[in-house]
């Protein structure tokens, strides 16, 4: 079973395939015909601190998703993969090593790292966080995260 954005623990090996599976739906059905894409980054702290993590772009109206890794704090979804203008709601998530290993989700009798969503669910399955993309005025774009 693969982990979804409401799992709160999750196995190093399941969160390889999740990272997959969420970079593949992103992608899948955008090629390069159609509106014009748009690159973005910016910077993700989380209670002052830099994540290493993941965000998508959720299209409110027409278009396809777009996500890219966080790496430190800083993320960059170049334009050929980039979101199309419109309005989208925003998804962040971040994973941490609780330090306990658990049964490996897909290799039998292994065990892995367990990790825990530090993210709340109001970033990202339960996100109100929306922005709204145009040509030339929103390229850059950091989100300032709390946990209160």
């Amino acid at each position: 079973m693969l982990p979804t954005m409401t799992s709160l623990t999750y196995s190093r090996t399941a969160g390889g395939a999740w990272c997959v599976m969420m970079v593949a739906l992103v992608l899948m059905g955008c090629g390069d015909h159609g509106p014009t894409r748009l690159q973005v980054d910016g910077f993700v702290t989380f209670d002052g601190q830099p994540i290493d993590g993941h965000i998508v772009f959720q299209p409110l109206d027409k278009g396809c998703s777009a996500g890219g890794a966080i790496e430190q704090g800083q993320y960059l979804i170049e334009r050929a993969n980039g979101p199309n203008p419109g309005k989208y709601r925003v998804e962040l998530v971040s994973y941490r090593p609780t330090g306990w290993k658990i049964p490996a989700d897909d290799i039998p009798g292994q065990l892995a790292e367990e990790r825990k969503q530090i993210i709340p669910k109001r970033y990202n399955v339960d996100s109100s966080l929306t922005v709204d993309l145009q040509p030339g005025n929103t390229d850059h774009l950091d989100f300032v995260l709390k946990s209160r």
